[in-house]
């Protein structure tokens, strides 16, 4: 679009938007009908202030110039507004429509079980449980308790742990799926303490693992020291759980109630992991103030790498440094984990598709048995494939760029 065009445009906001601000340099634009939450800087919030539905671009490059002294192009402000903002449905415009939010885009073939409306029933009486001041001192006292109780009847568990599953699976499936829909209640009372809006609680795939989810989005609107609360509710509720059977193990020594709960701490400390989607990443995006933190990590590792075939790699904050380090521990953490099923059995990897086949042909001999050995094969290929594409992506937006 030509210069004398874009000056002449005259933006224009959308009524359903709320501004929060995130940290000192960041905001976030919520639209309340489209269910988006954009996390933008503070330079992108002050031009969005300056817009008013009768101004043209030039006359906003004109009062941003008087009012921040600094210089925006007229094509710099286009493509803030139409390129990057207006898809999200905060600008208007008639050249596309802009499709209400699904949920996460890691998330697959996810769908909703207990609608919000039902959740709503449980969580306003749960909320007593989040009280700043105690949310943590609970936590603690849960932890020592429960390590004290694993400690204490860690070789029980170990020996009775092998032998019990096989009689009992279907209690402990039951069980563990319990807990984890209990986690995702935890999330919910915790938006409803602060007063931050759930969504309903859902069923989907990441990683090809089979996970429930609530949609929290909402607590982005939150101060960081209460999103942290709402990140870590689910873990805090299993732990809850876990501490309620193991004293009941106490008083009558059935070893269900043993290990269930150490069921729930491995789920608890998965859920931990950094490097992956789950809580503990979403707690270090809080901790950091730094939204988006897996990218903007990959992005910055790109770049010094680059940097580095020209000598000029440097850190100019603490901030780069911090993402530079998790960048790393995180391709590590993918790598490691690719290699790591190659040497368990590479065999099964490249037989893969050939499984698959013998699978399809002879569907009626087929047992359970034989799924279960796809999954890691399976999760490799996966990685590898995601990797791949998201090399591509990179390559033809770089290419787009350069033309």
């Amino acid at each position: 679009m030509q210069v004398e065009t874009i000056k002449n445009i005259v933006p224009e906001l959308e009524q359903e938007l709320l501004f929060y601000p995130f940290n000192k340099s960041e905001f976030l634009v919520q639209h309340k009908t489209l269910n988006y939450q954009v996390n933008i800087n503070r330079q992108t919030y002050q031009l969005i202030k300056l817009i008013d539905g009768k101004s043209t671009i030039k006359e906003i490059v004109t009062a941003y110039k008087t009012k921040y002294d600094t210089n925006l192009s007229p094509q710099i402000i286009y493509t803030i507004l139409y390129k990057n903002l207006a898809k999200f449905g905060i600008i208007k415009q008639d050249e596309f429509r802009v499709e209400k939010r699904k949920r996460a885009s890691y998330l697959k073939l996810s769908f909703i079980i207990l609608r919000k409306e039902y959740i709503k029933y449980f969580t306003k009486y749960l909320t007593f449980l989040f009280h700043k001041k105690s949310f943590y001192t609970f936590m603690i006292i849960m932890s020592l308790f429960i390590g004290f109780m694993i400690f204490n009847n860690y070789q029980l568990i170990i020996k009775s742990g092998s032998s019990i599953f096989s009689l009992n699976i279907i209690l402990y499936v039951f069980a563990f799926q319990f807990g984890t829909l209990f986690h995702e209640l935890g999330h919910a009372a915790a938006c409803t303490k602060f007063g931050a809006k759930h969504g309903g609680i859902g069923f989907g795939f990441y990683l090809l693992t089979p996970v429930f989810f609530a949609d929290v989005s909402d607590a982005w609107k939150l101060k960081p020291n209460e999103r942290i609360i709402v990140n870590l509710a689910g873990i805090y509720f299993e732990m809850i759980l876990a501490s309620i059977l193991l004293i009941i193990y106490l008083f009558n020594s059935q070893i269900a109630f043993l290990i269930i709960p150490c069921l729930l701490i491995l789920s608890t400390l998965y859920n931990l992991n950094p490097l992956l989607r789950f809580d503990g990443y979403w707690v270090l995006v809080d901790a950091t103030n730094i939204p988006n933190l897996q990218s903007k990590a990959f992005t910055l590792l790109s770049n010094k790498f680059k940097a580095l075939k020209k000598m000029r790699f440097s850190f100019s904050t603490r901030k780069e440094v911090f993402l530079f380090i998790y960048g790393i521990v995180s391709v590590s953490f993918i790598f490691f984990f690719i290699g790591s099923i190659l040497i368990y059995d590479p065999n099964a990897v490249f037989r893969f598709p050939f499984d698959i086949y013998g699978i399809i042909t002879d569907w009626k001999n087929f047992e359970i048995a034989k799924l279960t050995e796809l999954i890691l094969p399976l999760l490799f290929w996966y990685l590898v494939i995601r990797l791949g594409i998201s090399q591509l992506s990179i390559m033809k937006k770089k290419k787009a760029k350069d033309e």
